[in-house]
C-alpha cells in the first residue's frame, strides 16, 4: 500500500515538474520572439495608465484629505514596484540573447506571485481611490466635514 501511494506522489511530481518546463519553453519562445510577454505587457499598460490618471489629481485644487492623499501615495508606490518588476522581466536582447532569455524565463515563474499579489493589491486601492472620489463627487466636501478626526 505505501508503494502505491509513493508512486501516484511520484507522478504527481514528474507532472508538476512537466507543466512548469512547458511553461518556462513558452515563456522563453514568447521573450525570444518579443523581448516581452504579452500578459506583462498589458498589465504595464494598465499600470502606467493608472499612474497617469493618479498623477492628474491636484491636491490643492481638487481636494485637501489625507485619507485621499494616503491612498494615492499607497497606490504610487505600488505602481512603481509594478513598473519596476515588469521592466526586470523584459528582454534587451544583447549578444546572450538565448541565455538571457532563459533566464527571465524562470526569473518569470518565480515573481509571478509577487505580479499576482502587486495587481491585487493595485486593484484594492484602485478601487477605493474610485469608491473615495465617487462620494466626494455625489456628496461633496460636507460628508467629511462632519466626519474628520
Amino acid at each position: 500500500m505505501a508503494e502505491a501511494l509513493t508512486l501516484v506522489g511520484l507522478a504527481g511530481n514528474i507532472v508538476q515538474f512537466l507543466d512548469a518546463a512547458g511553461k518556462i519553453v513558452s515563456f522563453a519562445q514568447e521573450l525570444y520572439k518579443g523581448g516581452s510577454l504579452n500578459v506583462n505587457d498589458e498589465i504595464e499598460k494598465t499600470t502606467r495608465a493608472l499612474q497617469e490618471s493618479l498623477t492628474l489629481i491636484d491636491f490643492d485644487k481638487v481636494h485637501k484629505d489625507a485619507r485621499l492623499q494616503a491612498l494615492i501615495s499607497a497606490c504610487m508606490v505600488l505602481t512603481d514596484d509594478m513598473t519596476e518588476l515588469l521592466e526586470g522581466l523584459k528582454v534587451t536582447k544583447k549578444r546572450n540573447q538565448l541565455m538571457e532569455v532563459t533566464s527571465k524565463s524562470f526569473k518569470m515563474i518565480r515573481e509571478r506571485g509577487k505580479m499576482k499579489d502587486l495587481e491585487r493589491r493595485l486593484g484594492n486601492l484602485r478601487d477605493g481611490i474610485c469608491s473615495y472620489l465617487t462620494v466626494i463627487l455625489k456628496y461633496g466636501d460636507a460628508v467629511f466635514v462632519s466626519n474628520k478626526d
